[in-house]
C-alpha cells in the first residue's frame, strides 16, 4: 500500500478566473471608449427602423412616434452618418433596456434555469422588435438610397448585419458574466 497522495500545483480556477478578470477590464475599457459610440449607431439605426415602422403602422404609429421623438439631445456626430443631429432619447433608452433583458435571458438559458414565462415572452418580443427594427433601419438608411439596383443585396446583407448587432453583443456579456 501506498501513502503517496498527488494534487495539482496550482489550482485551475485561479487561472480562470485571472483570465475572467483581464477580460471584463477589457470589456470595461471597450465599453468607455467605443461604448458610446456603438450604442448612437445602434440606437439611430433603431431609430431609422422605428421611424419607418410608425410610418408603416397608420395613425398609432405616427402618435406613438410623435411622443417617441418629443424629447431630443443634439448629437453632432449622428449628423456626420446622415442621421438627423436631434436624436430622440427614447430608443437610446430602449436599446438599453432590450440589452438588459436579452443578457439575463442568455444567462438563464446558460444556467439551464427557467426564466419564467412572462420573462421570456417579454424578452422574445423585444428581441424580435430590435431585430426588425435595426434590419429596416440599416436597409432604409440615407446611405442606402442611392444603391440602385443592388439595394436588394444591401437588404439581405442588412438582415445578417442586424442579426450580428441585435445580438452578439449580448451573448459576449452573457457567456462572460456566467463564469462569475
Amino acid at each position: 500500500m501506498s501513502n503517496v497522495r498527488s494534487a495539482p500545483l496550482k489550482s485551475a480556477s485561479s487561472a480562470t478566473a485571472g483570465a475572467g478578470c483581464a477580460a471584463l477590464i477589457g470589456i470595461v475599457l471597450l465599453l468607455v471608449s467605443v461604448g458610446p459610440l456603438i450604442i448612437l449607431l445602434n440606437a439611430a439605426i433603431l431609430y431609422l427602423g422605428m421611424a419607418w415602422l410608425a410610418d408603416k403602422v397608420g395613425g398609432y404609429g405616427r402618435l406613438f412616434w410623435a411622443l417617441a421623438t418629443f424629447w431630443t439631445v443634439d448629437v453632432p456626430i449622428a449628423q456626420k452618418a446622415g442621421l438627423p443631429r436631434a436624436q430622440p432619447v427614447l430608443p437610446w433608452l430602449m436599446v438599453g433596456g432590450i440589452s438588459f433583458l436579452e443578457v439575463a435571458l442568455i444567462l438563464y438559458r446558460l444556467r439551464q434555469a427557467d426564466a419564467g414565462a412572462w420573462i421570456s415572452a417579454a424578452g422574445y418580443s423585444v428581441s424580435m422588435f430590435d431585430y426588425i427594427t435595426t434590419t429596416a433601419g440599416l436597409a432604409f438608411a440615407p446611405f442606402a438610397a442611392g444603391l440602385g439596383a443592388i439595394w436588394p443585396l444591401w437588404a439581405l446583407f442588412a438582415m445578417a448585419l442586424a442579426a450580428s448587432l441585435t445580438f452578439s453583443f449580448e451573448a459576449l456579456l452573457a457567456r462572460l458574466l456566467k463564469g462569475r
